[in-house]
């Protein structure tokens, strides 16, 4: 995983952001508004405050991440959104990615490293 940023929640958790994951704003779930990957975020700065500005725009933010491997999972309240499980007695690979989704309001910041360079 490139670790290229979080996602900051508001009670002081957060979550890891790769680059090739992307953020999907919504006003109604699944209806689809705009989306950014974390490397456009990265990359320019203009599209970094458009994102900002979509936490206070947008209802949903939906996390999609991109990969499935270990390192890559995804667990929210529980559930997990990204796995993958290998099963040794089947020699078989379970994965599984889906999107997670928050409410904006639970969302304080976007923190993006190596921002514009």
């Amino acid at each position: 995983m490139d670790h290229a940023g979080n996602l900051g929640l508001n009670d002081g958790s957060y979550i890891t952001l790769d680059g090739c994951d992307k953020l999907h704003f919504y006003n109604e779930i699944p209806n689809e508004e705009i989306s950014f990957s974390t490397y456009e975020l990265q990359k320019d700065e203009m599209i970094y405050h458009h994102a900002i500005n979509c936490l206070a725009q947008y209802n949903f933010v939906g996390v999609e991440r991109n990969f499935t491997n270990a390192e890559s999972e995804l667990e929210i309240a529980g559930k997990k959104y990204v796995y993958e499980h290998y099963y040794e007695n089947i020699d078989k690979v379970d994965s599984h990615n889906e999107i997670a989704y928050l409410q904006t309001l639970a969302v304080s910041t976007i923190s993006i490293y190596n921002q514009w360079n």
